[in-house]
């Protein structure tokens, strides 16, 4: 049985000095089954010439003004015909081998409608991390954790079709938006993980968008979220979701939410907004904490130790605390003891 055809989108946009480098991962791999497929933004580097290098052994490829990663994914999705379907940002490379691990997987287990493998952080020459595994026991405890490893997440065309295409207002998050649709459509039976396998390698460079727009993260996930609990009917979540979204407006296809307990969709906002509440950097994050804490409520929900020591921390450090309380008492801890405030435990580390 020939191995499944696996198509590959590299969206990009003058990054010139590591287009080559994910261009050259995805080719060197061997895979005879391979449709690679180059979406540039118009870039005004050297990326366009380096396409060119490659453009024989490319199924589609244009340099045009687009308007943005989601837009630029979703035009690549368009020229697809595989069987098996990832984009790679072109910062990013995947590890040698993995092709044909993930084309053996789909082959060898029938009915698979998504792969997930390991996925390693580095910048330069180091390691920084291996993510966790995405699947964590039980769709509940999967969706509370969003283990979020895109480069080294696989659908199945199946998958796509019900998924749909990127939600194009999503510019960070997209990544979320997708593995949500899945989770919510498919649960977890037709995953399989095989994290101990790096396939990708994710990297952090200084101009990365983890790095330079962490807030638009946090806003784009807020308003994917603050969607599915009005959509849920959960309005408890919707004024502290409010406070992080900055009035940007998703919409969730609703129909990925109806086979959907309830209790799961309470339990993913309701650790969303903990952990959020948790990082306080600034005033308007201790108002947000502030107000998880008047208005959203454990009760009815199984926690878990990790959000039990949010909890602590939260009731410790934030309720009945104004705002000047609580950065003196942060000042304190570092000048003083050299510790930050931090949830891990509850108390300073």
């Amino acid at each position: 049985m020939e191995l499944p055809k696996i198509t590959i989108v590299i969206p990009s946009f003058n990054q010139g000095a590591f287009l080559e480098e994910t261009i050259l991962s995805v080719l060197n791999q061997g895979y005879r089954n391979l449709e690679l497929i180059i979406i540039d933004g118009g870039s005004k580097d050297n990326s366009v010439e380096i396409i060119k290098k490659y453009e024989k052994q490319l199924k589609y490829w244009v340099s045009e003004t687009d308007k943005g990663q989601s837009h630029a994914i979703n035009k690549g999705l368009s020229k697809s015909s595989g069987e098996v379907f990832n984009w790679l940002c072109s910062d990013d490379t995947l590890a040698p081998g993995s092709l044909e691990r993930v084309g053996n997987a789909f082959k060898d287990h029938p009915g698979l409608l998504c792969y997930s493998g390991g996925l390693r952080k580095f910048e330069g020459k180091e390691t920084l991390e291996f993510y966790e595994p995405l699947l964590q026991g039980t769709l509940e405890n999967t969706l509370r954790k969003r283990v979020i490893k895109q480069p080294s997440i696989f659908y199945g065309h199946e998958a796509l079709v019900k998924m749909g295409p990127l939600n194009e207002k999503l510019h960070y998050v997209m990544d979320v938006d997708w593995l949500l649709r899945f989770l919510f459509l498919f649960g977890i039976e037709r995953i399989f993980e095989e994290n101990d396998q790096v396939i990708a390698n994710y990297r952090l460079h200084p101009h990365s968008k983890t790095i330079t727009t962490i807030d638009k993260f946090t806003s784009e996930d807020s308003a994917l979220l603050y969607s599915i609990a009005k959509l849920k009917g959960m309005t408890k979540y919707l004024h502290v979701l409010d406070l992080k979204r900055e009035s940007l407006e998703i919409e969730f296809p609703s129909d990925c939410l109806l086979e959907v307990e309830n209790e799961v969709v309470n339990h993913l906002l309701f650790w969303f907004c903990l952990r959020k509440s948790g990082m306080i950097y600034k005033k308007s994050d201790f108002k947000f904490a502030k107000i998880f804490l008047a208005e959203i409520s454990e009760e009815g929900i199984k926690l878990e130790e990790e959000e039990k020591a949010h909890l602590i921390f939260l009731n410790k450090y934030v309720r009945g605390k104004s705002w000047l309380h609580f950065r003196l008492y942060r000042a304190y801890e570092w000048k003083i003891k050299k510790k930050h405030l931090s949830p891990a435990l509850g108390e300073p580390v």
